[in-house]
């Protein structure tokens, strides 16, 4: 059983402002090997794609052209 207090995997896609433009969930108990993040209604810019993990958060710059 998960702990209240321990972080679920996810993923944040932001703009350069700082918005939250995506925020989702995943849970233990179903694991995802793949999942597609669709920028199709954004416009063409850098976004920050955040990925939590059991060590915490990682961010990495997308280009949309």
């Amino acid at each position: 059983m998960e702990s209240p207090d321990e972080p679920l995997p996810g993923l944040r896609l932001f703009d350069l402002n700082g918005r939250v433009l995506d925020d989702v969930q995943f849970f233990r108990q179903y694991p995802v090997r793949e999942y597609r993040l669709s920028l199709a209604g954004q416009p063409p810019g850098v976004y920050v794609l955040s990925v939590r993990t059991d060590k915490g958060w990682v961010g990495r710059k997308v280009v949309k052209q």
